[in-house]
């Protein structure tokens, strides 16, 4: 696959881990030229003023670096390129918007948050952010335990579910796991379609022949 470039959403949380271990393990099927380390501090979570009214100093960048410290552990270990970007907003907005200016070819992301996002970033955030960019989003679904990811192996194969109905957005979906399993990353591809229920209104009932 040609040279691409990823986003890394991050949230402090093991599962920001294991989507970064994924994506050091299967850097060359998709294409990992460029890493960029995003962290979205939720807004309605940093307190400006304390109990006594006094102002609480707030440090954004700081705040990044030690929710990505892991992740980019993970990243030096395997020496790929990254750099790290924290913002302060709405997490599906800030990701959506990253996608858009900065170009990127695909978000790589941890199903559940284990920290601010706690509870909502599989069924809010990431689901937002999948109904919001035209690039593809690969979720690393979590893990029960709370110990630290396991190592992925290479050779696992990899079980596609490739929902198509016969639309341009259906090709393009197929030429992408074509193009990862051309790059070297096993696959077992299991196609489905679920056609939309015609209502009863527009479907004509046989008629009988008349005798």
């Amino acid at each position: 696959m040609t040279a691409r470039k990823l986003l890394l959403p991050v949230d402090g949380s093991i599962n920001g881990d294991r989507a970064a271990q994924y994506l050091v393990h299967y850097a060359g099927a998709l294409g990992a030229n460029e890493i960029i380390i995003l962290h979205v501090q939720p807004a309605d979570t940093v307190a400006v003023h304390a109990a006594d009214g006094s102002e609480v100093k707030f440090d954004l960048h700081d705040v990044g670096m030690k929710a990505s410290r892991r992740v980019r552990d993970i990243l030096d270990a395997a020496r790929l390129p990254y750099r790290s970007d924290s913002e302060l907003g709405d997490p599906a907005d800030i990701i959506a918007h990253t996608v858009e200016t900065e170009r990127v070819d695909e978000v790589v992301m941890g199903s559940r948050g284990l920290g601010q996002w706690e509870g909502l970033f599989l069924g809010s955030v990431a689901y937002k952010v999948i109904h919001r960019v035209a690039v593809p989003v690969t979720v690393v679904s979590a893990s029960g335990s709370a110990a630290p990811a396991p190592a992925a192996r290479p050779g696992t194969v990899h079980r596609v579910l490739l929902a198509v109905d016969g639309s341009k957005h259906a090709f393009r979906a197929a030429d992408y796991i074509c193009q990862l399993h051309k790059s070297g990353m096993p696959m077992e591809v299991e196609l489905v379609n679920a056609p939309a229920p015609v209502p009863a209104g527009y479907v004509r009932r046989p008629s009988r022949p008349r005798v």
